[in-house]
């Protein structure tokens, strides 16, 4: 390429833009003259086609054109997902979203748990899940899905106790015999019936503890 005032160092590139740097501001090319080689027969200076000590042949290596990232649109761009509900509601003041202590009035908060499903597999490593429905309100419960929180219908609470009666799991004095040959994990479902509460295990209650986890988990999910 030429040079079209040595004053100034103007220089036209392969693509055609005309520019005084080292490196085309169009695409990326490093401008000839400032290009230099050094031959096999030891000569050593600005590079063309061929050495002219020994008339050796150069092949010139070219920078690749540049790599354009493209800019995000707007369907790449998504917006952030509303937060779930992480607390109860004060008993006292009736203040929602609240954990350990009523931010308005002040009372302690303590979560009245009234379904609570654990799960326990002897996996390497362990896997241990566990769902719990805490009271909440009049017509929501609180659901505690593994850490994900969100509210459900308290309408779940009469089906749920069918499932639990209907497994045997609200009599503690019920055993499975073949419960007690059962390894490699466990299963245990607690609630609240009136003022006590209830656990049932898979080695007390067998599969019907299974049985019953199934069923309860699809009626909470779909709340």
């Amino acid at each position: 390429m030429q040079v079209q005032d040595s004053q100034q160092n103007y220089y036209k590139c392969e693509c055609g833009e005309i520019h005084t740097g080292k490196f085309c501001p169009n695409c990326g090319r490093q401008r000839k003259e400032q290009e230099s080689f050094t031959c096999e027969c030891g000569y050593s200076g600005p590079i063309s086609n061929f050495c002219p000590n020994c008339g050796h042949q150069i092949i010139r290596q070219e920078l690749p054109p540049p790599v354009l990232t493209p800019m995000p649109t707007s369907e790449a761009i998504k917006p952030s997902e509303p937060k779930e509900k992480t607390g109860w509601k004060c008993q006292q003041c009736g203040s929602e979203n609240q954990v350990d202590k009523c931010t308005v009035c002040g009372k302690e908060i303590k979560p009245v748990i009234l379904f609570s499903i654990s799960t326990y597999m002897s996996t390497n490593p362990p896997v241990h899940t566990s769902t719990i429905i805490y009271e909440y309100s009049d017509t929501e419960l609180l659901m505690d899905d593994n850490g994900k929180r969100r509210l459900i219908s308290a309408d779940v609470i009469g089906p749920a106790m069918e499932i639990i009666r209907n497994n045997k799991l609200d009599d503690p004095d019920f055993k499975d015999p073949a419960a007690m040959g059962i390894v490699g994990g466990s299963v245990s479902i607690a609630f609240k019936d009136g003022d006590k509460y209830i656990q049932a295990s898979l080695q007390t209650h067998g599969f019907m503890v299974t049985k019953a986890q199934y069923a309860l988990m699809e009626l909470f999910n779909k709340a």
